[in-house]
This record gives structure tokens, sequence and C-alpha cells, in this order.
């Protein structure tokens, strides 16, 4: 229902990760996939959000002793990510662009699938990737040398 698609939106704004990220292969090479991510403290309400979301809570690594445990709800699945983003976006403000790269990621993903060849679209997924991290940077938005200036890709 309408409710619970934005109360998951403001928990994924406030709380959330909406991003692509690369992984090494065996064989050294690069892939990108989409994780969609929220983390709290609060075992209770993460369990409310994962009974809404259709999903699992996991705990998540402890920083430090000082630290409280901290629990989590991830989706990697392309298709489930996509849909997840797609079902609460009417609702998200905070993190509507990361949403925006991440389903035309995922809806590209999904279009090459029965291919299984993903390299044509190498340098897309890198600029999109480092485009969804510079969003999601904390700090002061200082950038280094990015991967992909550093590869020659340009967009």
């Amino acid at each position: 229902n309408d409710t619970e698609r934005a109360y998951i939106a403001g928990f994924v704004d406030g709380e959330g990760t909406i991003t692509v990220v690369t992984a090494r292969s065996r064989a050294r090479r690069h892939s990108y996939y989409a994780i969609f991510m929220i983390v709290n403290t609060h075992l209770e309400t993460m369990n409310h959000l994962a009974s809404m979301m259709g999903c699992s809570v996991q705990t998540h690594a402890k920083r430090g002793d000082k630290w409280k445990t901290a629990y989590k709800i991830v989706v990697r699945s392309t298709a489930d990510v996509l849909h997840v983003i797609e079902t609460i976006y009417p609702y998200l403000i905070t993190k509507r662009r990361q949403a925006d790269l991440a389903m035309k990621f995922c809806r590209r993903k999904l279009a090459k699938y029965g291919d299984g060849d993903y390299s044509d679209t190498f340098a897309e997924d890198l600029l999109l990737s480092e485009e969804i991290r510079r969003l999601n940077k904390r700090g002061p938005d200082e950038t280094p040398q990015s991967r992909a200036e550093h590869l020659g890709v340009s967009p």
C-alpha cells in the first residue's frame, strides 16, 4: 500500500543505500551490480521493514565495542533491486538521483541478460557507478582523480 511504500522510501532516504558497485571476477574482469540496502540498529523496525518488503534481516558487522549492533536488509538481485526502487520511487526525495541511475543500470543489464556479455557496457557502468558513489559520498566535496579518469573513460 502507499503508506508502506512511503515509509520504506523515507527510511531509504535517511538510512538507506542505493548504489552500483564493482566486483572483480576470477578471470580478473570487472563486473558491476546494483545493491539496495538499509542499515539500522533497531531490530524491531528492521523486522517490520523486512516483512513489508518480503525479505529478511541480517546482522551487520560491528565496527567496534562502542558501537551498537546494527541490522541490514540487502537486495542484490538486479530484478529485485529494480522492483524495490520502482515501488518506492514516487516517494523518494534524497536518494532520487541514485534511484534514477540504479534503475537505468538495472534495466540495461536485464535487457542484455540473455547474451551474458556486458563488456560493451563497461565504460557506461563505470561512469554510472562513479556518479552514484559521488552522490553517496560523505564529507567535503573534494574528488580525487576518479577511476574512470584514470582509465581514460569519459562521459
